[in-house]
């Protein structure tokens, strides 16, 4: 079914914020999570309201779902990749 796979797809990104979240919190004085989390809740209501005003089921059930999770995922890779730099110096 559509959904699952939707879950299916967006899920490593998700678990790979979930794992990263608190270590970026711990290492870092400021909170980055703070930072990306509004960014990618914007997105995904951009593309909610584009759906909506579109009437496309396709665009406001799967993509409000995949694109701001991916998002997410690499938002917090990038945070993690860019502390672990300025830690090991």
């Amino acid at each position: 079914t559509e959904p699952t796979k939707v879950l299916f797809t967006i899920f490593p990104f998700y678990v790979l914020y979930i794992l990263l979240r608190n270590i970026i919190d711990i290492v870092s004085n400021f909170s980055y999570n703070s930072v990306n989390l509004p960014i990618v809740v914007g997105i995904q209501l951009i593309i909610l309201f584009i759906g909506f005003n579109q009437g496309s089921y396709k665009i406001y059930h799967t993509y409000a779902l995949t694109i701001p999770y991916f998002l997410l995922g690499v938002l917090t890779l990038l945070t993690w990749i860019r502390l672990k730099k300025q830690v090991k110096n």
